[in-house]
């Protein structure tokens, strides 16, 4: 099983570089710039991912293989590709290509059904203020047939007779908002309109607000186009810079929506789909930012070098380079380390040698009680199943899981009832700090307990059910 993620993954990636670089091309008017943005892109997550693995925290591709997160990588940024140059052309075939790719988003994965309509549908209706007629009755066509769709796929996916009382669904609303306030800030106006901090806006806003600016002015830099064309509905350029924006922010005004907000939250009776809107276009805010850094580093280049064969080989060379040398160097690499990270996980590359995994893929298959926060590092690196994995969930189930692990780490229950915990989960194996007070209590029954391994700071006791 670990060497078929390994092999998917790999498969994956792969995909998830060309999504990255197709959107690219489209938004970058040169293609040259667009592929370093596009190995830049994958560098830099590249020394994420070996340097200071960040499990799920990190949200980004070394999950890509999991139902939500291959869309939202590989198949959303396509969309945008196809629908920014659609926007362009009008042409009957994107069309189609975009009609089938967002029924194909929105039945992977059922979120899908709010924000297809919400970063596709709302930018193309938009771009219709700056076309033909002829091309206005095809695009409005295209975001009819697409919310049709959406609406279809969401009635097979629904369970009937829904019999949930208003009641119900106040209370609901009241945890929801309680359950996006510990995760991201909400910014309280009274106990009926809220929405999302703007502090967001402050924190990570305005990169992508600054990169669409710079697209925008290097589009106008490349064209030299006249302020008369600027404005004409006839420039490409314009109705597509106009889309790439709503496409990128035009969120912001449901998200940090006082009015709107309270209705969605009511809608859903769950935040999940709101305060994880940024992460949806996550590729989209990327591929702008590092398409306008690429854009400010190389344009200059490129125009002195505009006919030469330095010019095309230059800024891949330097990139190259660049990427390469952290890994040929330990001070480097410890540099970008540091600069990637604030904190000192171990390196991805090394992390399945240490304790306790290595000594954890020694021993038989197994359901393990270990800490949470080591849980999913388990799972991924081992072949064992584990008690209980953080999740951001109200689901009983999850609650109660995580519960009944600490209570059989800390050891804080009888014998009979810690006997009752380990026949629930089939728990195998227990991973213990060395420091924990708990040490002594499973040390002291050996009817239940083995320690089979010394692994670093931590010791592995047997269950012996």
């Amino acid at each position: 099983m670990g060497w078929s993620y390994v092999i998917l993954s790999a498969v994956l990636i792969v995909l998830f570089f060309f999504a990255n670089y197709t959107l690219l091309k489209i938004i970058l008017p040169d293609k040259r710039i667009a592929l370093f943005a596009a190995i830049a892109m994958m560098s830099i997550w590249l020394y994420t991912f070996a340097l200071g693995w960040r499990t799920l925290n990190s949200a980004f591709p070394e999950f890509i293989i999991y139902p939500h997160e291959f869309p939202r990588l590989v198949l959303f940024p396509l969309l945008f590709a196809y629908v920014f140059e659609y926007v362009r052309f009008y042409e009957n075939e994107l069309w189609l290509v975009i009609s089938m790719l967002s029924i194909a988003i929105i039945g992977i994965y059922p979120l899908f059904v709010f924000w297809v309509p919400v970063f596709i549908v709302m930018p193309l209706l938009l771009s219709c203020f700056f076309c033909t007629p002829i091309e206005r009755a095809k695009t409005i066509a295209l975001a009819a047939h697409i919310i049709l769709s959406a609406i279809l796929i969401l009635c097979l996916q629904i369970s009937f007779p829904l019999t949930l009382p208003y009641s119900s669904v106040t209370i609901s609303i009241s945890r929801a908002a309680y359950i996006w306030n510990n995760i991201t800030p909400l910014w309280l106006v009274n106990a009926n309109l809220f929405s999302a901090h703007p502090s967001y806006l402050i924190d990570k806003g305005w990169q992508i607000i600054l990169a669409l600016f710079v697209i925008a002015a290097f589009y106008y830099y490349r064209r030299k186009s006249s302020l008369a064309d600027i404005l004409s509905k006839k420039n490409i350029d314009v109705r597509f810079i106009i889309t790439l924006v709503a496409a990128a922010i035009g969120y912001y005004f449901i998200l940090f929506n006082p009015f709107i907000v309270p209705f969605l939250l009511k809608l859903f009776v769950w935040p999940y789909p709101l305060y994880r809107m940024h992460e949806a276009v996550v590729v989209l805010s990327n591929c702008v930012i590092y398409g306008a850094l690429a854009s400010i580093i190389f344009a200059p280049i490129l125009g002195l070098f505009k006919e030469n064969v330095l010019g095309k080989l230059l800024p891949i060379t330097i990139l190259v380079v660049c990427s390469l040398s952290p890994l040929l160097s330990q001070n480097l690499k410890t540099i970008v380390g540091n600069a990637l990270f604030n904190n000192t996980s171990p390196s991805m590359l090394r992390l399945p040698n240490e304790h306790p995994y290595a000594e954890l893929s020694k021993l038989e298959k197994g359901v393990v009680a270990v800490d949470m926060l080591m849980a999913e590092s388990v799972t991924a690196l081992t072949h064992h199943y584990v008690v209980a994995v953080p999740r951001d969930s109200d689901i009983s189930s999850t609650e109660q899981r995580a519960i009944d692990n600490s209570s059989i780490l800390s050891y804080n229950v009888n014998f009979h009832e810690m006997k009752k915990l380990l026949s629930r989960y089939g728990c195998k194996y227990i991973v213990v700090p060395k420091d924990s007070i708990a040490v002594s209590k499973f040390d002291g029954n050996a009817t239940l307990f083995d320690k089979v391994v010394d692994a670093g700071s931590d010791i592995i006791y047997e269950v012996k059910l």
